[in-house]
């Protein structure tokens, strides 16, 4: 199974990318500076980003800091939690440093002092000149909905939060020096952060990740904080982020119908903005040959280390001559590894995903539903991992080869088209399809009514996908039928579920209870379309847990997504079954009991 997690490993050669952006970072005469690391979601933006965090790492004197705006934006104000995390970064580089770490101290309550004045308060208490903190926001709302009858502990926990986080932090700090304007305040914490710089001899680089996924006054704050309180010498951030996406935040903080007026607040935060490479044929064949020569679904397949480490090296140095030779072919590849003899199942394993990979990949880049996106590309081969998983323990005999090519069907036709193949599948007594028979043949359609409208939009898809190795209408495919239909909801990808969805999955993740109120908040925050891929994600994680002695992370969340959807709940129980947990834990049994989907 492959993460969705950023990696350090280059699949898609972007280390030339990476090299550019830090040889710009390290430019000491541009600073500050603020880059834009731009791409739409799923294109590799924070292996980018790790990337370059490697590289400029490997000078002790630079302070490296990793923000996760979206992590923080539920807990703290986005520019409080970016302040905290510098200072937090400081600490650990002076902890040895007595005088360093005073000034560093100094630096902590002038943040402090910032937060009371309400410099770094979430918009409406700014405006009203009320200090505020993380917890003031889940306070007022648990407040309400306690007032409203529909409270529950997690509210009376918030609205206690936060009584006690105002007083604590608000004492002692409260004094004539928090009467001084803001602009003092704010200058005063720029020349003790730049003397601090200044006595270490370093650079801080901060790199920002996630800011698309953040509402458009959490995003704005940010960027904002960047400029007010952070940009002077000795500073150079980085902003990983999907362009379009931060182009809409601020039209919409700032309430900016001119694109004229977008632009150019955008250029003032992002002075150099870097885009993603697209991703092509050639490099989506060799990401895919990489991808499914580290994780070979036959453990015998396995490649030693070596292998696999000159393979990437090999395949990387031909993509950045590209433009001048063509992609190697199978007998090129086995060639150019020369570190080690091959064995005959590495050679047989690279050959496979190779010819594999020359089929598919073109097909994946020009699928409007894919555009060779490489999280999609991932999970596409999860779900296939998946069923291949399934199968064996149903003892289904459906080769890799087969499920692969009706994943790809799925992924690139479309859920409707699907539907279609699978009626047919149905309908067929013997569940052999004489229409994609006829397609892989290269017959005329002996009755055109036969055709399903669905199939008439993706005429040219069906056309390429049917010349695919193995031929299909020869077989018996209920068994796929089945595989489809049990693990749809569950495997289905998605091209990405919105930010709205994906802060609500997150607290599904984190979920302890399936009726706290915050748990039932998210699962209204989706919708219609996106619950089925929100039990995705969850089913995700909880595939991930070794041992089911305890209940694991996910789990909650699962249970009250189920309870809202019925397709959903299906998905979940199928999940359950194919772990065949015998016996059950007993934690499992309490939850499942009275649910009327498990049944059992």
């Amino acid at each position: 199974m492959w993460s969705d997690n950023e990696t350090d490993i280059d699949f898609l050669n972007y280390s030339e990318t990476a090299e550019l952006v830090s040889a710009t970072l390290k430019d000491s005469s541009i600073r500050p500076v603020s880059l834009g690391l731009f791409g739409g979601w799923g294109v590799g933006k924070s292996s980018l980003m790790r990337m370059v965090i490697d590289d400029i790492s490997q000078d002790e004197k630079n302070l490296v800091l990793q923000f996760d705006a979206w992590l923080f934006q539920d807990y703290d104000d986005a520019r409080a939690a970016l302040l905290q995390k510098i200072g937090d970064t400081l600490y650990a580089k002076a902890k040895d440093d007595e005088a360093l770490l005073k000034k560093v101290n100094r630096l902590f309550k002038r943040i402090d002092k910032l937060r009371v004045l309400g410099l770094l308060a979430e918009g409406a208490a700014l405006a009203a000149g009320v200090p505020t903190f993380g917890a003031i926001a889940r306070g007022i709302e648990g407040a309400r909905d306690i007032a409203k009858g529909t409270g529950d502990t997690d509210d009376f926990d918030a609205v206690k939060a936060m009584a006690t986080d105002v007083k604590s932090k608000t004492t002692g700090l409260m004094h004539s020096e928090a009467e001084e304007s803001p602009p003092r305040q704010i200058e005063a914490f720029r020349q003790e952060l730049k003397q601090i710089l200044d006595d270490l001899g370093g650079t801080l680089f901060v790199f920002i990740d996630n800011l698309d996924r953040c509402l458009p006054d959490k995003a704005i704050h940010t960027l904002e904080a960047v400029r007010l309180f952070l940009f002077m010498e000795r500073t150079a951030f980085v902003i990983a982020a999907d362009e379009d996406m931060i182009r809409l935040a601020v039209a919409q903080h700032y309430k900016a119908d001119l694109d004229r007026l977008v632009t150019d607040y955008l250029d003032k935060l992002v002075q150099i903005p870097v885009r993603v490479p697209p991703t092509g044929v050639s490099e989506l064949r060799a990401f895919l040959i990489l991808l499914l020569t580290a994780e070979p679904a036959n453990s015998h397949q396995k490649m030693r280390p070596e292998i696999t480490l000159e393979l990437q090296k090999f395949l990387l140095m031909r993509l950045q001559s590209i433009w001048k030779t063509p992609f190697p072919e199978t007998p090129e590849i086995l060639e150019g590894l020369t570190c080690k003899s091959l064995t005959d199942p590495e050679k047989a394993l690279i050959s496979q995903v190779a010819q594999l990979a020359k089929f598919i990949s073109p097909i994946l880049v020009n699928s409007p539903r894919v555009n060779g996106n490489p999280r999609i590309v991932k999970r596409m081969l999860n779900t296939l991992r998946m069923r291949q998983m399934i199968a064996t323990r149903r003892g289904i005999n459906l080769s890799e080869e087969a499920m692969l090519k009706l994943v790809l069907f799925e992924r690139c036709a479309g859920g409707k088209a699907t539907g279609d193949l699978m009626n047919l599948i149905g309908s067929s007594g013997d569940g052999r399809v004489a229409l994609l028979r006829q397609l892989e043949g290269g017959e005329e359609i002996l009755d055109p009514t036969e055709f399903p409208e669905s199939w008439k939009a993706q005429e040219g898809f069906i056309s390429e996908w049917s010349k695919l190795a193995p031929t299909l209408g020869d077989k018996d495919l209920r068994p796929a039928a089945y595989l489809s239909r049990e693990t749809q909801p569950v495997f289905t990808p998605s091209a990405g579920l919105s930010v709205e969805a994906e802060r609500a999955v997150a607290v599904l993740i984190k979920a302890t209870r399936e009726s706290a109120g915050s748990t039932g908040k998210a699962v209204q925050a989706l919708t219609a379309d996106e619950v089925p891929m929100a039990m995705e994600e969850l089913l995700r994680k909880l595939s991930d847990t070794a041992t089911w002695t305890n209940r694991p992370e996910g789990w909650a969340g699962a249970l009250a997504v189920a309870a809202a959807n019925k397709d959903a709940a299906k998905a979940l129980a199928t999940f359950i079954r194919s772990r065949e947990l015998t016996p059950m834990p007993a934690w499992m049994k309490a939850s499942l009991s009275g649910k009327t989907w498990w049944g059992k």
